[in-house]
């Protein structure tokens, strides 16, 4: 695919444009500053086109401003939406190439692949079984007006994860899936939504304020995702057999027996050996037996119960897969072996948020530690 430059014309272009480098500004803020000034970073425009090097060209800041309102405007009820300056160009261009930093699994595609993966995410947003839903407080649906970067975060998660299993991602999707973005924390809650995202087993969606999507991105390495997290508890919650959204079962499609064709043995096996010596090493450090160096990979939280275990161990086999193959090869394998793909292979280093605050747990605050909540799986 050959990547062109967006050339734009209008009410500013006759200014000099102020001329950012893509790969140091794409990760950084836009935001308003006083009187409405637009900032990238801590940049003011002044009133001044954007040209981005190697990208895209004159982009008057009434284009920049408009881009921006869609995610709230300056509202201060609505104003928590964080986003990216790729994701605003990716609002003003549709180059999928602004969204490459938020998967990195683009990292290793080449131009038919990434072109594949494009192809992938818009068909998804375009199916009539993605049904994404946007709103804003007083339950007012804004889906319509919503910014395209929203939707492509949302589908581009699921692409990523199951970009080697077409046939999961054909069962999961044989019938409507829904996922519910919030522009504010009150639209959330008056919905019935938990922290900053959950999966609701009532009504089979995933429901997270749209901040979420945006706040591990602020960085080259990209950090906290609760948009993979909630992905766990979805795909657990599919019968591959049927297509029904039912029970969680604390299994991924294609580590039960019963899953048919999708069933992958060598990853079953993986995975609950893998899942045995975490258990272990928890239980250790319930009795205070466990060495600095034999400590579970995540939080307490996913011991809390099967479900946790599998959406905590599946975001953490895409944010910090060097620690987590050394740590336990088996369960990281089962993952590999699962959904046919390294991370290893696409990320030069761990997200190391999730290890340091995880491992402090384990060898500073023992006495918050809960008791396993695991059960046996069918």
């Amino acid at each position: 695919m050959q990547w062109l430059k967006q050339v734009f014309s209008g009410d500013s272009a006759s200014t000099q444009p102020m001329v950012l480098d893509w790969e140091t500004v794409r990760n950084q803020e836009v935001s308003w500053g006083g009187g409405r000034q637009v900032l990238v970073g801590e940049r003011p425009l002044h009133g001044r086109p954007l040209t981005i090097d190697g990208f895209c060209e004159n982009i008057p800041v009434s284009t920049l401003t408009q881009a921006l309102s869609w995610y709230g405007g300056i509202h201060p009820l609505e104003r928590s939406v964080r986003p990216q300056l790729a994701a605003l160009l990716y609002d003003i261009t549709h180059n999928p190439r602004a969204m490459a930093a938020y998967f990195p699994i683009t990292k290793i595609l080449d131009e038919a692949g990434l072109a594949d993966f494009h192809e992938r995410v818009t068909g998804l947003i375009a199916s009539e079984n993605f049904a994404l839903r946007v709103w804003r407080v007083n339950h007012t649906l804004i889906t319509d007006t919503a910014p395209p970067s929203l939707a492509y975060i949302v589908a581009g998660h699921i692409i990523e994860v199951l970009f080697y299993r077409l046939d999961i991602q054909a069962r999961f999707f044989s019938q409507p899936r829904a996922f519910d973005i919030y522009l504010t924390q009150q639209a959330y809650e008056d919905d019935g939504g938990v922290a900053g995202g959950c999966y609701d087993p009532r009504t089979h969606s995933i429901k997270l304020v749209a901040k979420r999507l945006y706040e591990g991105f602020y960085d080259k390495t990209p950090g906290v995702s609760t948009m993979l997290h909630e992905l766990g508890h979805m795909l657990d919650a599919l019968n591959p057999t049927t297509g029904d959204m039912e029970m969680l079962r604390g299994l991924l499609p294609g580590l039960s027996d019963t899953d048919g064709a999708l069933y992958t043995p060598e990853a079953r096996q993986l995975f609950l050996a893998g899942r045995q010596l975490e258990i272990e090493r928890y239980q250790r450090v319930i009795s205070a037996r466990a060495s600095d160096k034999d400590i579970p990979i995540g939080h307490p939280y996913v011991f809390s119960n099967n479900y946790e275990f599998i959406a905590g161990h599946l975001e953490m086999f895409f944010r910090n897969p060097h620690y987590f193959a050394a740590m336990n090869p088996n369960l990281y394998d089962g993952f590999a072996a699962l959904l046919r793909q390294d991370p290893r292979q696409y990320w030069a280093e761990d997200f190391a948020y999730y290890i340091r605050e995880n491992r402090t747990v384990y060898l500073f605050n023992r006495h918050t530690i809960t008791p396993l909540g695991l059960n046996a799986l069918s």
